[in-house]
């Protein structure tokens, strides 16, 4: 099977999918691993392609939690489209696509979203995990959970949360700032139920 015909059959894969026909995604993910990235588990040679990986792993993580965020599969395969359209185009051009600008205003300039517990309370919060390529932070609202991004060159003073609390980065429940990380969850999970805000100075 050539480059293309493998894009298409990826396509149709995640249209089974999103018309529930495909429940287990698995499969989706075989098909990735055995015809993408690296060497496949029969031990054929096969070169990385970064612009199918890259948009996979947004898939991966919008479909890590159930029921996964549905409605971001039109995006993955309008990405996968430009493929199959410009069997040449870069994964710059696949970055400065306004399908790629969707995915981020789906989940913030977030790398990981850190589950933690407070060692003074034990309660569970969650912090924000930014690249570390980003000049900025994510401080987390303590009432409603929603997010600021801060650039660490914006001077101005925080605002307060539309919702009356304020941006922490600190366990919402007792304000103390020492934790165990007990995991990562997905932003996509995390962004389905609250919002964020980019702060004015804010770069990405």
């Amino acid at each position: 099977m050539d480059d293309l015909r493998k894009v298409t059959k990826l396509k149709e894969l995640i249209k089974l999918q999103e018309n529930r026909d495909l429940i287990n995604s698995n499969e989706i993910n075989d098909f990735v691993n055995n015809n993408f990235i690296g060497v496949n588990f029969g031990g054929n040679s096969i070169e990385t392609d970064y612009r199918i990986m890259n948009i996979m792993n947004e898939w991966k993580d919008m479909f890590s939690y159930s029921p996964g965020l549905t409605e971001g599969i039109d995006i993955i395969i309008s990405l996968l489209d430009k493929i199959i359209i410009s069997p040449e185009i870069d994964i710059l051009e696949i970055f400065k696509s306004k399908e790629w600008k969707k995915l981020i205003d789906l989940k913030g300039p977030t790398e990981t979203i850190i589950e933690k517990q407070c060692k003074k309370c034990n309660n569970f919060f969650y912090l924000i995990g930014v690249s570390g390529f980003l000049d900025a932070e994510g401080l987390v609202c303590n009432k409603c959970g929603d997010v600021y991004f801060k650039s660490i060159y914006d001077e101005s003073k925080l605002p307060e949360c539309e919702c009356g609390g304020q941006y922490k980065n600190e366990c919402p429940y007792c304000g103390d700032n020492s934790s165990n990380t007990v995991g990562n969850r997905s932003p996509y999970w995390y962004f389905s139920n609250h919002r964020f805000k980019l702060g004015k100075s804010f770069h990405r």
